[in-house]
């Protein structure tokens, strides 16, 4: 969106010469079965459009979503830009947990049975957290947190597309052609 201000697109209109597709709903801040809500575009933000099914729902991209993609992958793949653990953050933990949390990547949900004694209660806390939600509730407040990216699958939809030469327009809810572009 290269406007000024906000605008809400959900019930915009996508016409091609072959059919049209609604611009539907997503979620703010992914959360499974989570509600959609319109999406609202400020400048630089984007909506990027798929085809077939997003079983996940359609939602906006952020800092943790590469947790997601660690345990269920996407098609696009979803951004692996997780916040990186801090030494400062685990120096009191024990050498072993240490060392395996540095071994991790980003974005990587640690191991069911990591290679930390049992009894390393710390640090067994602080791994339980090292995933989506535990990422969220530790980061989701900062000013990054949301991408400039909201993803909608439209099934089948899409697919409306001549693939050689085609016009393509944005109508809004009044019927007003927004933007259009011919190829």
């Amino acid at each position: 969106y290269g406007g000024e201000g906000q605008v809400n697109v959900s019930g915009w209109t996508v016409r091609s010469e072959q059919g049209l597709f609604t611009i539907p709903q997503a979620q703010s801040v992914y959360t499974t079965g989570g509600n959609q809500k319109d999406i609202i575009l400020s400048p630089g933000e984007s909506v990027h459009f798929y085809s077939g099914r997003g079983t996940k729902g359609n939602f906006r991209l952020n800092k943790c979503m590469g947790y997601i993609e660690d345990v269920s992958p996407f098609n696009p793949s979803l951004p692996k830009n997780c916040p990186y653990i801090q030494r400062s953050e685990i120096a009191s933990f024990s050498g072993a947990c240490q060392d395996y949390l540095l071994s991790l990547r980003a974005c990587q949900n640690p191991s069911a049975n990591p290679p930390v004694p049992i009894n390393d209660y710390a640090c067994r806390d602080s791994l339980s957290k090292l995933n989506y939600v535990g990422c969220v509730e530790k980061y989701g407040k900062d000013a990054d947190f949301l991408s400039n990216e909201t993803r909608v699958w439209l099934g089948g939809e899409i697919n409306i597309f001549d693939p050689l030469h085609d016009k393509v327009q944005l109508i809004d809810l009044q019927g007003k052609v927004v933007d259009e572009y011919t190829y």
